[in-house]
């Protein structure tokens, strides 16, 4: 089954985090999924952590600006914290994580079935935490999962194994100068001409 309709969700992305986990090659490569993505008309999440994220009033205070749709965009922490997901763009939301998972606690979910999408691209930072327990969620909720390498931080040889024993594709450098794309260029620079199959294994257990 190819991948139609794809979600880009960044993971714990928030400034408390990024100076030291998140280096400059990766930062630039997920700059480069956010611009491909948001030209795409393509839907973005962002899952932010952590107690900065409740107390900020502006997106920049948790985001790198250089990651936003708009350097100027509000961030309203209480209202987050309830729950809601809060818009930063035409296409692009923000939500709270209040554990280590995207899924967990969050209406991520319901979110993801309100667009239709089957598959979400994971990135961020600190494989070992956020990302890799988003991969699992994602698997458990039935939406096939592809892990961008190159934008995802903390990524070694162990990582990578347990990314191929979970079946979770592997994609990077493939977005290339984004530029404007539309739906079909962005489908071959990531997933190539043959489209992304469902790779993701079967869960070990079924949520509701």
């Amino acid at each position: 089954m190819n991948a139609e309709h794809p979600v880009l969700l960044t993971v714990d992305l928030q400034l408390s985090l990024v100076p030291g986990a998140l280096p400059d090659p990766i930062r630039e490569a997920l700059a480069g999924y956010l611009r491909a993505f948001r030209a795409a008309g393509l839907p973005i999440v962002h899952a932010l952590g952590g107690s900065l994220v409740l107390r900020a009033e502006a997106a920049g205070e948790v985001i790198d600006p250089r990651l936003l749709p708009y350097p100027r965009a509000r961030l309203y922490g209480q209202y987050l914290k309830q729950g809601f997901l809060q818009r930063l763009g035409p296409n692009e939301v923000a939500l709270y994580m209040p554990g280590w998972g995207a899924f967990q606690g969050t209406s991520l979910e319901s979110h993801l079935r309100a667009l239709g999408a089957d598959t979400v691209l994971v990135a961020g930072c600190r494989f070992e935490a956020g990302p890799r327990a988003v991969l699992r969620e994602a698997g458990e909720k039935r939406f096939a999962a592809v892990l961008l390498e190159d934008a995802v931080s903390g990524m070694h040889v162990l990582a990578r194994a347990e990314t191929n024993r979970l079946g979770i594709a592997l994609r990077g450098n493939r977005y290339g100068n984004a530029g404007a794309v539309n739906r079909a260029t962005l489908r071959s620079r990531i997933w190539g001409s043959k489209g992304l199959g469902r790779k993701s294994a079967e869960p070990s257990s079924t949520s509701s």
